[in-house]
């Protein structure tokens, strides 16, 4: 046996929409929609929720609250992000990553480090101890190095264009990304996942 729960969507003295992502500006944005269209019927709870006073009536509420879901509202820009996925390699900015003036340098630098140990033996019968001697080699070669110099505010396009033309690999661009965001130059909030 079913019993139904009543809803009281026929005839409470308020409906609430909640929107998806909390915003202020977007639920603000709603709200000005909706009293254009009925004046007084949308105000704001807090950011997620907006409350419309709608006349008593299941029909009426319905055919009013069908022409709010076609309103169409701008929502406000997201916080400027950015996502890396450090398993597969992934980065995904969002439009609203900005940078303060900075500079890059990447080049293809390789320093390698070998090590070939000796031993070195004394004479015999000469009381010395047989010893490891280190024997160190130190190589380093960089390939055609450019540098990225972006301008306040540099935007999303500017910054992968940029990196795009510095050959930036997925690696490099996290180790890029990283460092930007410790000099203060990356205003954007970071998630590695």
């Amino acid at each position: 046996m079913e019993r139904a729960v009543a809803s009281g969507f026929e005839n409470s003295e308020l409906l609430r929409y909640n929107l998806f992502n909390a915003d202020f500006l977007t639920a603000s944005r709603v709200r000005d929609a909706v009293n254009r269209m009925m004046p007084g019927v949308a105000s704001i709870e807090d950011g997620v929720t907006i409350a419309l006073r709608l006349p008593a009536g299941a029909d009426r509420r319905a055919s009013l609250m069908a022409a709010i879901e076609m309103i169409e509202i701008t929502p406000a820009e997201t916080s400027a992000r950015v996502i890396i996925n450090s398993r597969t390699g992934t980065v995904v900015i969002n439009s609203a990553v900005r940078l303060s003036p900075a500079a890059i340098s990447h080049g293809r630098l390789t320093v390698r480090i070998e090590e070939d140990p000796q031993v070195s033996q004394p004479e015999a019968f000469s009381r010395g101890q047989t010893t490891k001697v280190e024997d160190s080699a130190i190589d380093i070669a960089e390939q055609g190095s450019r540098i990225a110099m972006f301008r306040p505010g540099a935007s999303l396009a500017r910054i992968v264009d940029a990196l795009n033309l510095l050959g930036v690999g997925p690696a490099d661009l996290v180790a890029i990304l990283e460092a930007l965001k410790q000099a203060g130059a990356l205003k954007a909030e970071m998630t590695v996942i």
